[in-house]
């Protein structure tokens, strides 16, 4: 594959794990973190596609879809990133670069499937290699808080059904799910509302309880109930 992805983000954290991410993937990335000298990276580089978001002084994604816009001898695509609720007027529009664009920060599958759709690669093969290398770093991240001792404990070991399960897209879950109780006279999304609705009555219930009062009021039962069946002196069988 190979395909070389220049991203540009003015979050160096995000732009760090997204180019982990992107070259365990198999592209080949260059992150940096300023639109400074934007043409001579394209120049030099020879992006296939230049992913950018970002709205401060440093990196903006309006900025670098414009800049590119006037680069005629660059020919990759263009992907902005902008954040949720931005709105762009037409001459915004007109007047940047762009072949897609997405919500700001990029979800890592959102953003790997919409970049294979541009390149024209297979977009399953490239999320299997995500998950993997997303499942890589999870266990990497768990051996550091481990101390590095490298033997998970019994409630840190995953099972096969977790580690399936942390690989499957939300959508694929869905569809298992829905595949796994059709056929039973179930409505799913009526009963999990019934059981959030119960669940939210009897906690508003318990709310006001005083639970150091109905303690003393158990304690009294009980002992009402122990001096209901015991025998009072000289009321016995032999006395009567």
């Amino acid at each position: 594959m190979s395909r070389r992805v220049l991203l540009i983000s003015d979050d160096y954290v995000e732009n760090s794990r997204t180019e982990t991410l992107l070259k365990k993937v198999g592209f080949d990335v260059l992150a940096i973190g300023t639109e400074a000298g934007l043409a001579d990276k394209v120049l030099s580089f020879h992006p296939d596609l230049v992913v950018a978001s970002g709205g401060s002084a440093k990196v903006s994604a309006l900025g670098v879809g414009a800049k590119l816009k006037e680069m005629r001898g660059f020919k990759g695509a263009v992907l902005l990133g902008f954040a949720r609720g931005l709105k762009l007027s037409p001459m915004d529009l007109l007047s940047l670069r762009m072949d897609r664009m997405l919500e700001a920060p990029f979800q890592p599958e959102n953003l790997v499937r919409n970049m294979c759709e541009i390149l024209t690669l297979d977009a399953e093969a490239c999320l299997e290699k995500l998950r993997k290398a997303q499942w890589s770093e999870g266990e990497s991240e768990a051996q550091v808080v481990r101390g590095g001792a490298g033997v998970p404990s019994q409630n840190e070991t995953a099972s096969a059904s977790d580690r399936i399960k942390s690989r499957m897209t939300p959508e694929e879950r869905r569809a298992r799910f829905e595949k796994a109780v059709a056929g039973l006279d179930i409505n799913p999304a009526d009963t999990t509302l019934k059981r959030m609705s119960a669940r939210d009555k009897w906690a508003d219930i318990k709310k006001d309880w005083d639970l150091q009062k109905l303690e003393d009021q158990t304690e009294l039962k009980k002992k009402f109930a122990e001096a209901l069946f015991e025998d009072e002196p000289g009321t016995d069988d032999e006395g009567a």
